[in-house]
C-alpha cells in the first residue's frame, strides 16, 4: 500500500505576532508602526487559519479514504465491527504512521476472520 497518497503536502508557516520593543523609550511613531504591524499580523492570521482549516479538511477526507482502502485490503470492509477494529488499530498505530495502523489491522484481521 502506498501511504504517500494519503498524506497532505503543505508549506504553511504560522505568522509571528509583533512585539512592542522597550516600553520606556517609545515614540508615537514606534507605537504607530506596532499598530500597523498588528493589523498585518491579524490579516495574516486569518489567512493562516483559513488555510489550516482547508488542510485539516483535506487530511480528514484522506483519512476516510485510507480507512476504506485499508479495511478492503484486509477483508474487513463487510465486518460488522469494522469501525471499531479500525479505531483500535488507529489508536494503537497512528503515532508511528499509517504503516503501523495497517500492521494492527493485519493482526486484528487474523484474529476476527
Amino acid at each position: 500500500m502506498d501511504y504517500s497518497q494519503y498524506q497532505v503536502k503543505y508549506d504553511l508557516v504560522r505568522p509571528c505576532k509583533p512585539v512592542l520593543q522597550d516600553y520606556r523609550d517609545r515614540t508615537p511613531a514606534d507605537v504607530r508602526r506596532y499598530a500597523d504591524a498588528l493589523e498585518v499580523y491579524e490579516k495574516e492570521m486569518i489567512e493562516y487559519q483559513t488555510k489550516l482549516t482547508q488542510i485539516k479538511d483535506q487530511e480528514h477526507k484522506l483519512l476516510l479514504q485510507f480507512k476504506k482502502d485499508a479495511l478492503e485490503e484486509y477483508g474487513l470492509s463487510k465486518h460488522p465491527k469494522a469501525d471499531a477494529i479500525f479505531d483500535f488499530a488507529k489508536r494503537h498505530g497512528h503515532s508511528d504512521g499509517l504503516h503501523s495502523v495497517c500492521y494492527w489491522l493485519e493482526e486484528l484481521a487474523e484474529l476476527v476472520n
